[in-house]
């Protein structure tokens, strides 16, 4: 039985031995008795830390992310807008005469990818092709000549900018999308 007092005095002061050096170890004098710095968590100063280089990588993403879905609903309205001139392109095929309005409206209008109506424009309603009096179109890159009909994405901010003359469209300004296709398209179409 002393032998149990014994030993249990002997862990008693060896624990409070090892708690007293880890204590001294991890302690430093301080204004209110002590601070702890061996202690479990962060500081105030380390969860700013992070969070600053947090805030930088979630900033250069959504500046990238931006960017690409910008670059996707573009190269999504440029598709668009092709299948469009195709569709119409099969009514030159089949019937040798520019599109109607009424023939776009019903079988080929569809929205862009910022939700708004494709706008078609033609230079006359079931003219024949070869007699086909075509415009010039002017878009951001270049100048299309002999265009015969033109279909337009208003772009991200809905309103089409696209000026028309008798021997000019204008589709250089703003952020609209415009595909033209020429005389020669619809000539070549119709001879295949």
């Amino acid at each position: 039985m002393d032998m149990r007092i014994a030993s249990l005095g002997i862990l008693r002061f060896h624990r409070t031995v090892y708690c007293r050096e880890k204590l001294e170890k991890y302690t430093r004098p301080g204004r209110f008795g002590g601070i702890c710095v061996g202690r479990k968590g962060f500081s105030l100063l380390e969860m700013a830390m992070v969070l600053a280089v947090l805030g930088l990588l979630l900033s250069f993403m959504s500046v990238a992310w931006i960017s690409m879905k910008r670059s996707q609903q573009i190269s999504s309205a440029k598709t668009m807008l092709e299948a469009v001139s195709n569709c119409l392109l099969d009514y030159v095929i089949h019937s040798r005469a520019i599109p109607p309005q009424s023939y776009f409206t019903q079988y080929c209008a569809d929205t862009d990818p910022w939700g708004n109506a494709v706008v078609y424009y033609n230079s006359e309603d079931n003219q024949e092709i070869p007699a086909v009096v075509s415009k010039i179109v002017r878009d951001a890159n270049n100048d299309h000549p002999d265009a015969a009909f033109v279909v337009v994405s208003p772009g991200p901010d809905g309103t089409v900018t696209l000026s028309s003359t008798t021997a000019l469209w204008d589709c250089s300004s703003g952020d609209d999308l415009c595909l033209a296709t020429s005389k020669n398209t619809l000539i070549y179409e119709t001879s295949r």
